[in-house]
């Protein structure tokens, strides 16, 4: 990474040997864990700046793709195996979470409902919009943050509860 860059977020990859940090909000550092050097660094498709910086990085259960979404643009899909940009999912994220199964990448989104299935890079339903989401251990369940917490059954996407705050 470049001296005084600023690391808007960091995700480490299952086996725990490489770090993979949104750098500056416009790059991706891929960095190994334990000797801390930077390994490669990948540029990400900027525009709407500050708006489109980049944070909130999420990495498959089998670490295979890793997801960084940009505030208020897009959502940007790289391989972990080449390095490369596989997709660009325009979704005007904030955040995102991805299934323990890996198969399905919940995003939040601002002015839109995002739901991308691994294999497609679409949209889904998401049941509740602007929501940060979490998921129980086996996947069958989310948990979705928007004024109160709903809980959703991942099968049908249905609200089966909603927790007042």
């Amino acid at each position: 990474m470049l001296p005084g860059s600023t690391v808007y977020g960091v995700a480490v990859s299952p086996d725990g040997k490489t770090l993979y940090t949104t750098v500056s909000g416009t790059s991706v550092a891929v960095v190994n864990a334990s000797t801390g050097v930077t390994e490669k660094s990948i540029p990400l498709p900027v525009s709407g700046f500050p708006e489109a910086l980049y944070g909130s990085p999420a990495i498959t259960p089998a670490g295979d793709r890793i997801y960084f979404c940009a505030y208020m643009t897009n959502t940007v899909v790289i391989d972990t195996s080449t390095l490369t940009i596989m997709a660009t999912i325009a979704s005007a994220t904030g955040s995102l979470a991805i299934s323990p199964n890996g198969d399905v990448v919940y995003i939040r989104a601002f002015r839109k409902r995002c739901r991308s299935d691994r294999d497609q890079h679409g949209y889904g339903h998401n049941p509740v919009g602007d929501a940060s989401v979490a998921f129980s251990p086996d996947g069958t369940t989310a948990y979705a943050g928007a004024g109160s917490v709903y809980v959703i059954d991942t099968s049908t996407l249905a609200v089966t509860f909603v927790i007042p705050t």
